[in-house]
C-alpha cells in the first residue's frame, strides 16, 4: 500500500496546467504499487482520495487537506473498514487503534 513512489513522481514535477496535472495523476494511478488498491472493492474511493491528495500536494505543498479531500479519505476509510477481507494489513492496523489515532491527528 505504498504510495510514495507515485507521490514523489508528481511532486518532483514543476507546477503546470490543470490538464498536465491530471495527466500526471493518471500516470501516478497507473503505478503498479497502487494496482491492488485500484482493483479492489474500494477502488473508486481510493482513486478519488489519492487524486485529491496529489492535486492538493502539487498545488499547495503545505497545509491541511481541505474538507472535500477529508471527506474522500473518510469514505475510503469507511469502505476499507467495510471490506476488511481485502485489507488484511489494514485490519490489524485498525484493531490496534492506530487508525483512530491517525484520523484524529489528521483532523487536528
Amino acid at each position: 500500500m505504498e504510495h510514495a513512489a507515485s507521490r514523489e513522481h508528481v511532486s518532483s514535477l514543476p507546477q503546470e496546467s490543470d490538464q498536465q496535472l491530471e495527466e500526471q495523476i493518471a500516470e501516478a494511478l497507473a503505478c503498479p504499487c497502487v494496482g491492488d488498491l485500484r482493483s479492489g472493492p474500494c477502488g473508486k474511493s481510493f482513486e478519488a482520495s489519492f487524486s485529491c491528495f496529489l492535486r492538493h500536494h502539487t498545488k499547495n505543498k503545505e497545509g491541511s487537506l481541505d474538507g472535500d479531500c477529508m471527506k474522500k479519505f473518510q469514505e475510503l476509510q469507511q469502505c476499507m473498514t467495510t471490506h476488511p477481507e481485502a485489507f488484511a494489513e489494514f485490519a490489524s492496523f485498525q484493531k490496534g487503534g492506530a487508525a483512530e489515532r491517525l484520523a484524529d491527528s489528521v483532523q487536528q
